[in-house]
C-alpha cells in the first residue's frame, strides 16, 4: 500500500472540514444582523403584502407603473421595490439600537400618491437582540377605485 497517495487524497476532504468546523466557531452560521464592523446592531424585515378588498393577493404590477413600498420607522423612511410580479416583499431597516420602534407601511405610485391605507403596525415592535427581527405583514389594501391622495412628507434615511 502507498502511503503517500493515501495521504494525498485524503488532504482535500481534511481541508474542507477545517473549513467548515471554522466557519461554525466563528458563528457565521447565525445571521448577526447587518455587518457594522465589530459592533452588532439590530435590524428589523419590516413584511408586507398587498391584497384587494376581497383578500385576494395584487401585484404591483396590477397596481400600477413603478409603484413602492414604503416603511416609516420612528418617522424615517425606507423605500423598497415592488417588483411587477410580486405581492408581498419585506424592507430591510437598520436600526440604531435595541429598543421600541413604531413602524408604519405605505403604498405609492410612481408620482407619490397613496394607493391603500397607511398600515400602523400595533403593538410596537420591542427589539432585544442584535440580530434580524421579523414583522408580521402589514396588508395594504388596494382599492382602485378610490382617488389617490398625496403622501405626507417624511424625514429622508437615517
Amino acid at each position: 500500500m502507498n502511503t503517500e497517495n493515501t495521504r494525498s487524497s485524503f488532504a482535500p476532504a481534511l481541508s474542507l472540514v477545517a473549513a467548515v468546523l471554522a466557519l461554525i466557531g466563528s458563528g457565521c452560521a447565525i445571521d448577526p444582523g447587518p455587518d457594522y464592523g465589530d459592533e452588532c446592531l439590530p435590524d428589523v424585515l419590516v413584511a408586507w403584502q398587498i391584497q384587494d378588498s376581497a383578500g385576494n393577493p395584487v401585484t404591483c404590477g396590477q397596481v400600477g407603473d413603478h409603484p413602492s413600498v414604503v416603511a416609516l420607522v420612528d418617522g424615517y423612511s425606507y423605500s423598497g421595490d415592488c417588483p411587477p410580479d410580486r405581492s408581498s416583499g419585506s424592507i430591510d431597516v437598520p436600526l440604531q439600537s435595541n429598543g421600541m420602534y413604531n413602524i408604519a407601511v405605505d403604498l405609492y405610485d410612481q408620482d407619490n400618491h397613496a394607493l391603500a391605507p397607511e398600515q400602523t403596525l400595533s403593538p410596537a415592535l420591542d427589539v432585544t437582540n442584535c440580530g434580524s427581527n421579523e414583522t408580521t405583514p402589514a396588508t395594504l389594501v388596494f382599492n382602485p377605485t378610490t382617488s389617490p391622495t398625496t403622501s405626507p412628507t417624511s424625514t429622508s434615511t437615517q
